[in-house]
């Protein structure tokens, strides 16, 4: 993908591409073992983030064109997978092709993402459910709106919802965005505060395993193991509220109670998070 030949760069993405040629075709749960390009998991999860950076961030637009068609291919293999029962799940099976909680990560996902609201043509999508691609207000409005949607957020599916309200700001679909429902700055901070607390309860669980674990210096594997899981999480409720803080940035503040109820939440969170 950094060949110094832009036609080399750009036959590169249209190899990748040619494994969404077979979108609409039945693929064998072995594609792994298939010689051929069946999936984008085929790739290594450092294989998808760098086709993704270097084709995207490519200078020659034709390049960042492929990658962008690439991007979209990979998008439908996922929508047709099994599990996948509307639009937001597919995206929220696109987003777990990359590491969004790490910071090289993040950084490649909201690229993806962007990329695939702009190639689908986010703006000119119909909200009647008819469209092959009706994530935007309807969608959202169904999910995000929704309390089933806070009690299991994932890092995942409140990444799509955060990328999706900023993706709308930056290109001015603000008719778009309110009509998603999104929730007003006054429940975010409820959210955020819930959030906070579940990620307070992660790092007290991992402290309390830590100390156990210095107790009994012939820790076996499966205890490292769980060691490693509650790291895990609180990685991933960490990322929670960070997401929910940047999507809270791109609330209305105009609701004085809200934004107060907002500030003190995160005044709150601060200073119980400097205090462990």
């Amino acid at each position: 993908s950094r060949d110094v030949d832009p036609v080399a760069r750009k036959l590169l993405f249209a190899a990748i591409l040619s494994l969404g040629a077979r979108a609409g075709k039945p693929r064998s749960r072995k594609y792994q073992s298939s010689s051929t390009l069946e999936h984008p998991r085929q790739l290594t999860l450092a294989q998808r983030e760098k086709a993704v950076r270097d084709g995207l961030g490519d200078r020659e637009d034709a390049v960042r064109a492929a990658a962008a068609q690439t991007v979209a291919a990979w998008f439908d293999i996922l929508s047709e997978e099994d599990g996948v029962e509307s639009p937001f799940d597919a995206l929220v099976a696109f987003v777990k092709l990359f590491d969004v909680v790490s910071p090289e990560g993040v950084d490649v996902a909201t690229d993806a993402l962007k990329s695939l609201f702009l190639t689908r043509n986010l703006d000119s999508v119909v909200l009647d459910g008819n469209e092959s691609f009706a994530l935007c207000s309807g969608t959202l409005a169904d999910i995000v709106s929704t309390d089933a949607f806070w009690r299991s957020v994932t890092p995942e599916s409140i990444f799509v919802a955060r990328v999706f309200a900023e993706y709308c700001r930056e290109h001015e679909l603000h008719a778009r965005l309110e009509r998603a429902s999104a929730p007003v700055v006054t429940a975010l901070a409820f959210y955020l505060q819930e959030s906070c607390n579940d990620l307070l309860d992660a790092i007290e669980e991992l402290e309390d395993a830590c100390m156990t674990a210095d107790s009994h210096a012939e820790a076996a594997a499966p205890e490292e193991e769980e060691m490693e899981r509650r790291e895990d999480v609180v990685t991933e409720r960490a990322f929670v509220v960070a997401e929910i803080l940047r999507l809270t940035a791109l609330s209305d503040f105009s609701d004085e109670i809200g934004r107060r109820k907002a500030f003190a939440v995160v005044r709150e969170c601060n200073q119980l998070l400097l205090h462990l």
